[in-house]
């Protein structure tokens, strides 16, 4: 939004009631409940289960007069929701859609996902992907559209308090050695694998994992591991969505970041854990390779890799010298600027 804001693109943002039926939702509340929250005023408009809000969208989008909607497209979920508005902008306006996709398809698949997407994206004038390898996909998917790629700009605006690494780690209550895997639990994000990895590394070197995010899949079974393994004085389970005034201790804590994917089109991980300086140990998955440098702003390992996953870890502990990640990552953040970003969806 400020991005556009700056680039002298006003904007006006329409945005869901509610994104989710309650049966379909895993996680404990589908709201920010943050303290310190990114507000932007906004019209809640759309809700995917009642078409009557979608119509009434379209007329309030149609009303703004708007050169560009871009729409953000995570789930086909809102396939029918957000094909019917493009389908309605297509036949009465002359507004370019622009969808910016964090997926083309989900990470857990299922039949349906594919004619829901269909729907949901073939009347875009725009695909704006983040990889080169969603490019392809969504390429094979809608050959007659216009598809750019865009890395994944930086999430800096969790830089709240200039937290100290020591002063992070008092606060959470761990001491040395930290990596940490962040955001939703899910079965692609493969801490499993981490989990299994922890033995090899902790032959080596003392660390500890702290896994933040709340669980989508039953936490019971991640405990097991732990149990048989004899890692809890190694780990630490932050079952609960992490807040926004939060998110600085976490990575100001970490030394290293580690996505342990199994699948996966790119991450919004990886660029928090940029914006705080920190490396990124990720998998040979979608287009997670393509935002890490090996032994440059990271690691990059085979998907189910449990030995490789500790290889990297210790590899990372021995060569230091973080303050070189640190270097360059900075080097790279105009590759993943906002500002490229909206120069790719709005250029003609």
């Amino acid at each position: 939004f400020q991005a556009l804001e700056q680039g002298h693109h006003p904007v006006e943002l329409i945005g869901f009631t509610k994104q989710y039926p309650s049966l379909l939702f895993p996680g404990a509340t589908q709201l920010d409940e943050s303290q310190h929250q990114f507000s932007i005023e906004h019209r809640r408009i759309i809700s995917p289960m009642n078409p009557l809000s979608w119509i009434k969208a379209f007329f309030a989008i149609r009303a703004l007069r708007a050169r560009f909607v871009v729409f953000q497209w995570f789930h086909p979920f809102f396939g029918p929701c957000l094909g019917v508005i493009g389908i309605l902008l297509r036949w009465f306006t002359d507004q370019k859609i622009v969808f910016i996709c964090h997926n083309v398809r989900p990470h857990e698949r299922h039949w349906v996902d594919t004619p829901l997407t269909w729907f949901g994206l073939r009347n875009a004038h725009t695909l704006c992907v983040h990889s080169e390898v969603e490019r392809g996909l969504a390429a094979q998917m809608f050959p007659r559209q216009r598809i750019v790629s865009a890395g994944h700009p930086q999430y800096d605006q969790f830089h709240v308090h200039g937290i100290s690494q020591q002063d992070a780690r008092e606060k959470i209550g761990i001491q040395g050695r930290t990596l940490l895997c962040f955001g939703y639990v899910r079965p692609y994000k493969g801490i499993h694998y981490l989990l299994r990895a922890l033995p090899d590394v902790l032959r080596q070197l003392d660390v500890t994992l702290v896994i933040a995010g709340a669980f989508y899949e039953p936490r019971e079974a991640y405990e097991d591991v732990v149990t048989e393994l004899d890692l809890w004085p190694h780990v630490r389970l932050v079952d609960r969505y992490v807040p926004n005034e939060e998110v600085e201790v976490y990575f100001s804590a970490c030394d290293i970041v580690v996505c342990s994917y199994t699948s996966g089109s790119q991450s919004g991980v990886v660029q928090i854990a940029y914006s705080f300086g920190k490396p990124v140990i990720c998998t040979r998955v979608g287009g997670l390779p393509e935002a890490v440098v090996p032994g440059k702003t990271g690691y990059v390992v085979a998907p189910g890799d449990s030995e490789a996953l500790a290889q990297a870890i210790v590899t990372f502990y021995q060569s230091d010298h973080p303050d070189e990640f640190a270097t360059n990552i900075a080097r790279a953040r105009d590759r993943f600027s906002w500002e490229t970003l909206i120069e790719t969806i709005t250029e003609p």
